[in-house]
C-alpha cells in the first residue's frame, strides 16, 4: 500500500513538472530562485507600476512578460548572476547592471530580453563573455 502511494506521488509530481514545462508557466516558487538583487529589483519594478506588494512566489510568467521600463541593478554589489535571472522579461526596455563586481555572465542570460533597447554594463570587471551572448538583443541602440 505504501509503495503504491509513493509511486502515485512520484507520478503526480512528474505530471505537474511536465505541465509546468509544457505550458511555460512559472514554477510555484515564482522568481524566488533568482539572484536576490534581481528578485528585489523585479518586485520593486512590478509593485511600483501596479501599486501592489507581491512576494517573489506570486510573480508568474504573465506578470514578468508584462514588465516594461528599466530594471535597475546598478551598484548592488552583484558579483555573479544566475542563468535564468532575466527569463520572461520580454518587454523590458532597459537593464542597468553598471557599478557591480561582475567578472563573467551566463551564456543565455539575455536571451529573453528581446525588447531591450539599452544595456548598461560599465564599471564591472568583465574580462570575457560567452560567444553569442548578445545575439537576441537586436533592438539595442
Amino acid at each position: 500500500m505504501a509503495a503504491r502511494l509513493s509511486i502515485a506521488l512520484v507520478a503526480l509530481a512528474l505530471l505537474i513538472a511536465a505541465s509546468i514545462e509544457a505550458t511555460g508557466a512559472q514554477s510555484p516558487q515564482g522568481i524566488c530562485g533568482r539572484t536576490v538583487a534581481v528578485q528585489t529589483a523585479i518586485l520593486a519594478l512590478h509593485n511600483g507600476h501596479n501599486n501592489t506588494s507581491l512576494a517573489c512566489g506570486a510573480m508568474d510568467t504573465a506578470k514578468l512578460n508584462g514588465l516594461g521600463g528599466t530594471l535597475n541593478l546598478s551598484n548592488k554589489s552583484i558579483s555573479a548572476l544566475k542563468a535564468g535571472d532575466f527569463d520572461d522579461l520580454s518587454n523590458l526596455g532597459e537593464l542597468s547592471l553598471n557599478g557591480n563586481s561582475l567578472t563573467t555572465l551566463p551564456a543565455s542570460i539575455f536571451d529573453d530580453l528581446v525588447a531591450l533597447t539599452q544595456l548598461h554594463l560599465q564599471q564591472n570587471q568583465l574580462t570575457t563573455l560567452p560567444a553569442g551572448i548578445f545575439d537576441n538583443l537586436t533592438n539595442l541602440g
